[in-house]
């Protein structure tokens, strides 16, 4: 077995923690991400040198910007942050925005479901259509946004799927 399947057997079991104590109490623990954070820095740093180690922090950048930014206007937690973060450290660049692209993806697709479930689809993408065009209207002109139809979602299993199906994916040659 290839040092890159055990790495990324190490990020779905990671991730597979993380869904799981996330629908059970709604967090993604600390010393679950911030370990993982610590251990992918000095993994990559033994195994890459100083230029693995800044891969390493380059993904945790990258995979924490866009969370982070959600995280500042209330969209979505810090341990989803912080779990972002730790994905970015482990695999790097260009796969942590790939399995960030692919969650959001699968929190999207579960998030329609959710709202097709409960009958509140329609409403729901009205009150997004006003949200996007309320700011270029006059303000006496801009309509009232309902905020009762709000309603939040853990993500933690759109994150552990969308990551799993791009490791999954990355490694093709296994299905060949």
């Amino acid at each position: 077995m290839s040092d890159l399947v055990v790495l990324h057997s190490a990020v779905v079991a990671v991730v597979g923690i993380a869904a799981w104590t996330d629908a059970r109490s709604g967090r993604i623990p600390n010393w679950l991400t911030l370990t993982t954070i610590v251990g992918a820095l000095a993994l990559h740093l033994a195994t890459g040198g100083p230029w693995g180690a800044l891969l390493s922090v380059i993904g945790l950048v990258l995979g924490a910007a866009c969370p982070l930014l959600l995280f500042w206007r209330g969209a979505m937690g810090g341990g989803d942050v912080k779990l972002f973060a730790a994905i970015g450290a482990l695999l790097g660049p260009e796969l942590a925005l790939e399995a960030q692209l692919a969650s959001f993806g699968v929190a999207a697709f579960l998030a329609m479901v959710m709202m097709a479930w409960r009958g509140t689809m329609f409403r729901t993408l009205q009150n997004l259509a006003l949200t996007l065009v309320s700011p270029l209207l006059p303000e006496s002109r801009r309509p009232e946004v309902s905020t009762e139809l709000t309603s939040t979602m853990r993500i933690g299993l759109a994150i552990f799927v969308g990551t799993t199906l791009v490791l999954v994916g990355s490694h093709s040659e296994l299905w060949a």
